[in-house]
């Protein structure tokens, strides 16, 4: 990211672009807190815009490393396809759609049921990043999202962009788009994975139970949401299919705030076993020592997250190639002597 790159976002919440003063990851975060809450852009849509052109600009490059931090299973390459088209995603568990600035003048999409979704831009450029106006199925409209049943039936929306924010498009109170709390959401894909059955009842279950302890403002909230994603990396695909664990994860990932070095090894040793690289109980026992360094690291105890990481990399090079393949053996032994050097 350039040094002088700027973009102020919103000073009530002391979000911030700010080139080398903060990490690509930091910066990642201020999209992220805007998509999961598209409330806090308001009363200001241009903002919102404001922001993701920024992210869009500066954090995906065409060179390696070019997309930021980890990609979550193409979560954050797929937000970067649906802002190019100047539509996203606003809130997990619905289809309603938050609006930006598009990248291009003119984009058809063909939906697999049949329907089509056409967005004009004519003025669509580097620097014409501000919604000026809007028109959904030729109607006038200055709500900064459109419904979900626009994306199942189809429809056009045309947008006239300007360089200059229009600070008073998408700005009333009353247009503001849809949002849900964190423990709705998680209910909302506990109840449908129950009923797709894509994971067994108990794992189902402990997702509610979650999505409760958020709802009731529970202090161990946060300790119960990092243990559900410490079990569901553990889980067999009997117990959590591979549609299931992605999804789950990244729900999951999102409550806890930015992936930390030990989820990323949680998710890696998950993906070892699922490819059949890593045993089973092996696996188990692995996982078991990560949470334990986790929860050192809760802690803050230092000495324990070494403790736990060290008894981890013998584990893994006590290991048969039956238990552990050289393949997985070689992709896990520096990622965890990476984490030994920093703790």
């Amino acid at each position: 990211m350039p040094t002088n790159s700027r973009c102020s976002i919103s000073r009530t919440a002391a979000w911030v672009l700010l080139g080398h003063s903060g990490s690509r990851i930091q910066v990642r975060n201020v999209v992220r807190r805007l998509v999961a809450h598209p409330e806090l852009a308001h009363p200001h849509g241009a903002r919102l815009q404001q922001t993701v052109r920024a992210e869009m600009d500066q954090l995906w490059t065409n060179t390696t490393g070019g997309i930021p931090g980890n990609d979550d299973a193409g979560t954050m390459s797929s937000w970067y396809v649906f802002s190019a088209m100047g539509m996203y995603p606003g809130v997990p568990t619905q289809a309603n759609m938050v609006l930006t600035a598009p990248l291009f003048p003119h984009i058809v999409i063909h939906r697999g049921n049949g329907k089509t979704i056409t967005i004009d831009a004519p003025e669509a450029s580097a620097t014409n990043k501000y919604i000026q106006s809007l028109t959904v199925n030729g109607r006038s409209s200055t709500k900064p999202w459109v419904p979900a049943s626009l994306i199942n039936q189809g429809g056009s929306l045309s947008f006239t962009l300007g360089s200059a924010p229009d600070m008073g498009w998408g700005s009333a109170a009353d247009g503001a788009p849809p949002t849900t709390t964190y423990s709705a959401a998680l209910s909302a894909v506990a109840a449908d994975l129950r009923k797709q059955r894509d994971v067994v009842g108990s794992v189902a279950h402990d997702v509610q139970d979650v999505a409760d302890a958020f709802a009731n403002g529970d202090r161990t909230a946060m300790a119960q949401l990092q243990a559900l994603l410490a079990n569901i990396e553990s889980a067999n695909p009997q117990e959590v299919n591979d549609a299931a664990l992605n999804r789950l994860r990244s729900l999951l990932q999102s409550g806890i705030g930015l992936q930390t070095p030990l989820a990323a090894l949680h998710q890696q040793i998950s993906t070892l076993t699922r490819s059949d690289d890593i045993a089973w109980s092996t696996a188990r026992k692995l996982q078991d020592l990560v949470t334990a360094a986790e929860t050192a690291q809760a802690r803050n105890d230092s000495a324990d997250v070494h403790a736990q990481l060290q008894a981890l990399q013998n584990a893994i090079n006590a290991a048969s190639t039956k238990e552990v393949s050289q393949g997985a053996k070689d992709a896990l032994l520096p990622a965890v002597e990476k984490l030994l050097t920093t703790t």
